[in-house]
């Protein structure tokens, strides 16, 4: 995903707003196009002497006009889909900031900033108002090094948006399970014992052919220690010219090929794979990889589980995000 963050201020006086969320599709691509503005608020806060602190100026905070009390973050968003292929969604992102979470961005860091704010009336549910952050949107207020104010709030909203992809698919698979749907690969639910065989094997780096034009296939020849990909031609006047020719395009997988290729497809099956299906499928041997997959397990990425008697790894929760 791509991401640049906007940040708009609005007016906070005599304004009326409702927070909303749209729900969107999760699809296997999307890409998030975000644009960097940054406005300058109407009235946010009015003449306040921490805005001064770095030579800034705002107006004074009136906490009458803040509509989320009981809260720091107070922030209007919309979030815009298009659909551009069946492949890509672009969401378009803006955010109106009234106020956003002081701590969080590193305001109370700074004792002297701190107490200013209190002396500007700014309670411990009152955020850091738009036109604060305007004036500290370049500083590192977590201390030299660290990330800019406008790089955190980039963060922010980053993180705001993975946690509602996260609660979409949340809320789809709860949904498919009250079906009696489960889910068996990363992109695929299906009831039980109606699942793709073709599917499953494809997943597993299994064996298939490929039959008619543009068809791809592959083929393992034990005895030679090789794997086969297969592909007819894409033109269908072409491929029925030559039909008795037999035109095939043959293509051997190195073996330093076949490691990755296997652990892509193997790993978006929720059962993942064993130690067994790994060597048969692939022709290598486990310990090719498994420092690797014990470095995953400890970065919570892969787990084990005994499947009919194997031990099996596949993706974690964490993993299949």
């Amino acid at each position: 995903m791509n991401f640049n963050v906007t940040v708009i201020a609005l007016p906070m006086s005599g304004v009326k707003t409702t927070t909303s969320r749209r729900a969107g599709l999760l699809i296997p691509f999307m890409v998030a196009m975000l644009t960097m503005h940054v406005f300058a608020p109407f009235a946010a806060a009015d003449g306040m002497s921490s805005c001064e602190i770095n030579g800034g100026e705002c107006d004074d905070y009136n906490p009458n006009h803040d509509l989320t009390q009981s809260q720091q973050d107070w922030v209007n968003a919309t979030y815009d889909f298009k659909l551009v292929d069946s492949d890509t969604i672009e969401l378009e992102i803006n955010w109106a900031i009234h106020e956003f979470d002081r701590e969080k961005l590193g305001f109370s860091n700074d004792p002297a900033l701190d107490a200013a704010l209190a002396a500007d009336g700014l309670d411990a549910d009152d955020g850091a108002p738009a036109d604060l952050l305007r004036n500290f949107m370049d500083e590192s207020l977590n201390g030299p090094g660290t990330p800019t104010l406008r790089d955190q709030l980039k963060t922010e909203l980053n993180d705001a948006l993975e946690n509602a992809l996260d609660s979409i698919l949340e809320k789809g698979t709860k949904i498919l399970e009250t079906h009696a749907f489960s889910q068996y690969e990363v992109s695929a639910f299906a009831q039980n014992y109606m699942k793709s065989s073709h599917n499953h094997n494809y997943w597993s780096f299994g064996d298939y052919l490929g039959i008619g034009s543009g068809a791809h296939g592959k083929l393992t020849l034990l005895n030679e220690n090789k794997l086969i990909r297969t592909n007819k031609p894409k033109r269908p006047d072409y491929y029925m010219n030559h039909a008795i020719d037999s035109v095939t395009q043959l293509r051997e997988i190195p073996t330093e090929e076949r490691t990755i290729e296997f652990l892509m497809n193997a790993l978006r099956l929720k059962e993942g794979f064993s130690k067994n299906l790994f060597e048969i499928r692939t022709g290598n041997e486990f310990s090719m990889i498994s420092s690797k997959i014990s470095k995953l397990i400890e970065n919570g990425l892969i787990e084990t589980n005994n499947i009919r008697g194997e031990n099996f790894y596949c993706a974690s929760n964490k993993g299949y995000r």
